[in-house]
């Protein structure tokens, strides 16, 4: 007896003040539809729906449901190590990251998306790093809403991925700026060719 396997549908969700959108995107296809937009005080009703919706998915495992990490509650930092492996750049990139940061690395979460060797003998990791009370804080309003996020992603990087999956750079040397322009705030990302910066 076969089963049709259905792949997870992932959901995007932002919201803020008088504010509510929900996006879904279907792994085939790369398509994304918006499927609540509301301002004012529609919103909440219009948030409150969705998020039940959402739930319920989730609650059967038909949904994956990923959030952002606002820019500003992120640092996002080079770090170079000076070896050749990317392996065991990564056992040395938090103590490498630590001494860049304002704040102590103990009260962040933290994590490195990119790691790659650059062919002269070392390692560029993009650290991503958010104190541990922000993103508490961040997961909470969520709840609060009824989604139990299973990803928090850096605002900056989401928006300068998502560029690059909905028009590859043709050239490599031309320069990217992303801006999300929202309700509440608005976030720039940059790069050259498919390179965040």
């Amino acid at each position: 007896m076969s089963r049709e396997i259905h792949p997870p549908v992932g959901y995007g969700v932002d919201f803020g003040d008088g504010y509510a959108a929900v996006v879904r995107c279907a792994r085939r296809g790369r398509r994304m539809a918006v499927i609540a937009e509301a301002k004012g005080g529609a919103a909440t009703a219009a948030l409150a729906a969705a998020a039940s919706a959402l739930a319920a998915a989730q609650r059967r495992r038909r949904a994956l449901i990923a959030a952002v990490a606002p820019a500003r509650d992120v640092l996002l930092r080079r770090v170079v190590v000076p070896l050749a492996s990317a392996a065991k750049a990564r056992r040395v990139l938090p103590s490498l990251l630590d001494v860049q940061l304002p704040l102590p690395l103990e009260s962040c979460v933290c994590s490195f998306p990119e790691a790659k060797p650059d062919g002269g003998g070392r390692v560029i990791a993009l650290a991503a790093v958010a104190p541990k009370d922000a993103m508490a804080r961040c997961v909470e309003q969520l709840q609060a809403i009824g989604l139990d996020p299973a990803v928090l992603a850096p605002e900056g990087l989401v928006l300068w991925r998502g560029s690059l999956c909905e028009m590859p750079p043709g050239d490599p040397a031309l320069a990217r700026i992303v801006v999300y322009a929202g309700a509440d705030r608005w976030t720039a990302a940059a790069g050259i060719g498919d390179a965040f910066r």
